[in-house]
Parts: C-alpha cells; structure tokens; sequence
C-alpha cells in the first residue's frame, strides 16, 4: 500500500496535512475520507485506511489544526468549529481534484462534526458513523469526569482546562463553541441527521458508557431512507483496546462502505497480519517526509 500526500496551505501560515491510499490496479469502489476523531492522527486511523484500500476505495485521512499529529496548532486549542472547518477544506480539496462523491468515516467525537458538514449538502454519497458522541455534553463529561455547566455560569472556581483522553483541552472555549456552533444538545444532531443528503449507517458499542444506546437509537431513527444501525455487544466506546473487536469493526466499516458506493452486501476477509505491518512500518518511514510537502496535483480521480 503506497501512501502519499502533503499538506494544504492556509492562512496565517498554518497548514493541514493529508495522506491517500489509491487504488491503481482497477477501477475504485468509490472514495473514503476518515474524519479524525478526537486524540487520534492521520498516523493512528492507518488500520482503517488499510481495510478499505485493500477493499477496494481510495482512502484519504487528514490530521486536523489545534490536534494531534502534524498540522498546525496544538490540542489545547481544540474545538469542533475547527475540525468542521478543517474537513470543509480537505473536501473541497478533494472535489477539485475530481473526487466528487465521498463517503464521510467518522469516529466518536467526529460524529457531530460530520452529522453538521453533511446536513443539507450535495457531494456525500454516504456517512459511516463508528461509536459517533452524538450527544456531545455527555461524552465529554463522561470523558472528563467533569461538568460544563461550571463553564456556562462562569463558575470562579472551574479550572481553566479539562484533561480528556489524555490531552488538556482550553475548556471555556470549547463548550463556548460547542454551544454556538449547535454541537449540542442532542436535538441539534438529531436534526443535521435528518437533513444529511444520503443513508447514514451507524455502528453502536452496546457497553458503551459515554454514547447511551437509546440517544443513538434516537438519532437513527431520524436518519434517511437505506440507514442502517449495527450494534457490536460486550464492546465499550474504547474498542481500539481489543485487536479482534478492531478488526470486526474494520470489517464492518468495509460493508457499510460498499453499501454506499451502490454494491452489494458482502463479507470481506481479515487481511493478512504481516502485510497490515510491513505496510503500517513503510507509511511510518514516509509520513514525516509528507507532511512537508505541498499538496500538488497528483491526485486524479
């Protein structure tokens, strides 16, 4: 699997770094483009792109500003106004270089960004939501062990920032924007569904603490006609902890992927192991290397 890739310049000098995996040897299934969850680079949602490009699409991943990975920005500054933005410019990008239908993969904290991009917007075939946070306060205070309330009254004794998964995160601003750009509450998300232009397929961990299984119920049942909701039992929101459980996924999200490209539903095979690291240890040699690269032309649909 050859990646390739580099990065889109935007104002003020910051910059937004994307990796492809094309398909060459026949014609694509259509074309993916993974939305980076929160916590995760380009370089972490590899095994995703390695399941679908061996299924047969081009795969694109990005890393997102004021996140983890190689863009611009640092994590504290994270918000889901940036990462919407952020996936509004790799799109367009995309679709000038003739990738016109894509098929949105989205991960937890994604799913609210994706749900708000798509809603009412022609050029997605599909949307494929893995464990989505579709109801935004409530993972986050699952996540964070903490309240945003305390940033709404502007409690004097909240803390300037929360540590989420690891990463403190500037809190007042992001439930500031969290609010204003209608992440929350569910009955926003509920309605971006509503208006998302194509199938939305959902796949749900039925242990999952931070996505209760009836708010995602609620949300599929909004969701246009040919949606479907898959639901993975003994499994919790941090599925990535558990080998086989990742590769059922991965093998689910190659399903739900063909659906939207117009195939049939078919079961696909587990890649060989020892492929999936030759080829996770060549992308890792070349990625640095990438990212310093502006994105040119060699992309052709």
């Amino acid at each position: 699997m050859l990646t390739t890739g580099g990065f889109i310049a935007v104002p003020d000098e910051q910059k937004i770094v994307v990796l492809a995996n094309l398909v060459s040897d026949r014609e694509a299934r259509g074309t993916v483009l993974i939305v980076p969850p929160f916590g995760k680079s380009a370089k972490d949602l590899f095994i995703f792109a390695y399941y679908l490009w061996r299924a047969g699409f081009n795969v694109f991943r990005f890393d997102a500003r004021n996140h983890v990975g190689l863009s611009s920005g640092e994590i504290v500054n994270f918000t889901l106004s940036s990462l919407h933005k952020d996936l509004r410019l790799v799109a367009e990008t995309l679709r000038d270089a003739g990738f016109d239908d894509l098929t949105l993969l989205c991960v937890s904290l994604s799913a609210p960004v994706t749900f708000k991009y798509a809603a009412g917007r022609a050029g997605v075939r599909g949307i494929v939501s893995v464990i989505g946070a579709v109801d935004v306060q409530f993972a986050v205070e699952k996540a964070g062990n903490c309240s945003v309330d305390a940033y709404r009254r502007k409690d004097e004794d909240r803390l300037p920032s929360q540590t989420i998964l690891g990463y403190d995160v500037l809190a007042d601003e992001f439930v500031r924007d969290m609010d204003t750009g209608e992440f929350s509450p569910l009955d926003s998300i509920v309605e971006a569904v509503r208006r998302a232009p194509c199938p939305v397929h959902f796949v749900m961990a039925a242990d999952d603490d931070w996505v209760p299984p009836e708010r995602m119920q609620r949300v599929h049942q909004v969701a246009p006609k040919g949606s479907t909701l898959t639901s993975f039992e003994g499994v919790s929101h941090e599925f990535g902890r558990s080998v086989q459980t990742t590769k059922r996924i991965c093998l689910e999200v190659c399903r739900l992927c063909g659906l939207t490209s117009g195939g049939e539903d078919e079961a696909w095979q587990v890649p060989n192991f020892a492929e999936i690291l030759r080829a996770n240890t060549a992308e890792a040699s070349s990625v640095d290397a990438l990212s310093r690269k502006p994105l040119g032309r060699q992309w052709k649909s």
